[in-house]
């Protein structure tokens, strides 16, 4: 990357005893060459506390796909109008060899990089409303520095769009030391899927911690995750036909979740406030509502619409 990429950007080199440069920010983290082939990273400079956030970024490009448009036009003359600082900074981050091998593309990068500009709560309410896909605007983007953060199946940090500021903001799921690399999920649901499945989904062989697990530890964390999909998949039904066996499933899948060390859980803490107002049970209901504000607080932030929606249930109900 030209130094002058990020000189531009505010940010200051710096070379570290070994040779290595890195670029420190006005945030707690550097981004910087991995240890292993994973490229650039984002890695704490200074511990970080669940909850923090640690990145709030306007997006690079914006492009929003049209119901039944097929060409890329739009995003060609986007990336094309932009300045020669962030042309090379778009240019210049990775190409997933799922979206071709060799020379890089503009859609390529795209593909490899955009993330929604849809809130997690608003992606549920269109899945509900039972239009299709291809019905729907899609708009995503590609930031210059929220793309450098790598996956992990079991991230200590969760990336998402802030709607009311137009915004990615990643906040972090744990307490995070200085030096440790800081890790978000490609995947919405890698809690629900088995390792190979999530490398399918990934296009590249991830090497997180979970990933490396083997033999009988890779086999039990498998039947973790393939649980907790499956029970995902039976809540929606149980809550609806106010099953008692709802309850149980919530526990279970939270169970199973902190085993796996994953830390977004505010959609099954919700789930189980549905299914007590369901039942006519206020006061449990809103006691899950509270937890699951407090999970979406430390992942979300305060201005999120799942934080701000279930903070309002819980008091609601309580009221």
């Amino acid at each position: 990357m030209h130094e002058a990429i990020w000189a531009a950007r505010g940010c200051r080199l710096t070379t570290k005893r070994d040779g290595r440069t890195e670029w420190s920010f006005n945030q707690p983290f550097v981004i910087r060459e991995t240890s292993v082939d994973s490229g650039m990273g984002a890695f704490a400079i200074r511990g970080v506390k669940l909850g923090e956030c640690i990145l709030s970024e306007a997006p690079l490009v914006q492009w929003t796909l049209h119901p039944g448009e097929k060409t890329t036009a739009g995003l060609v003359s986007l990336v094309n109008a932009l300045t020669p600082t962030d042309h090379a900074t778009y240019s210049g981050l990775c190409q997933n060899p799922m979206h071709g091998v060799g020379s890089k593309s503009v859609y390529g990068i795209w593909l490899s990089n955009a993330y929604p500009c849809t809130s997690p709560l608003q992606a549920a309410r269109d899945r509900q409303s039972g239009v299709g896909e291809d019905s729907l605007e899609t708009t995503k983007a590609v930031y210059a520095s929220a793309c450098r953060f790598n996956h992990s199946c079991s991230p200590n940090a969760h990336a998402s769009w802030n709607a009311k500021q137009g915004v990615q903001v990643i906040y972090a799921l744990h307490d995070i030391a200085p030096g440790v690399e800081i890790s978000v999920s490609y995947l919405d649901n890698a809690s629900g899927m088995r390792r190979a499945q999530r490398h399918g989904e990934l296009g590249f062989e991830c090497r997180c911690a979970t990933c490396d697990l083997r033999g009988a530890s890779l086999a039990q964390s498998d039947h973790r995750r393939s649980r907790t999909g499956v029970i995902f998949g039976l809540l929606e039904a149980t809550i609806r036909a106010g099953d008692r066996r709802a309850i149980g499933l919530i526990s279970e899948r939270l169970s199973l979740m902190a085993q796996e060390e994953v830390r977004e859980d505010w959609n099954t803490l919700y789930m189980a406030s549905s299914y007590f107002a369901l039942a006519g049970d206020q006061r449990q209901a809103s006691m899950w509502a509270t937890r699951a504000a407090e999970s979406a607080l430390h992942g979300l932030g305060t201005d999120s619409d799942e934080y701000q929606h279930y903070k309002q249930r819980g008091e609601r109900l309580s009221g």
